[in-house]
């Protein structure tokens, strides 16, 4: 049994992802953008004002 696909050369089009994988990492970061422009949108006032006390907290 001597199978010859082991023998040949592994390149880059080889260890490209899946397709679907593909769709479902564009479809989290998407998701993960969109909730952090809704959470800017919705909550602008609220996340500077943490962060300013973020900094305060840090900065002394």
């Amino acid at each position: 049994m001597n199978n010859h696909a082991d023998d040949r050369i592994v390149t880059s089009g080889d260890l490209a992802m899946p397709s679907w994988v593909r769709r479902v990492v564009f479809a989290v970061v998407g998701l993960v953008i969109a909730g952090g422009l809704y959470l800017i949108a919705v909550r602008g006032d609220a996340l500077l004002a943490d962060l300013s006390a973020l900094v305060t907290l840090i900065c002394g």
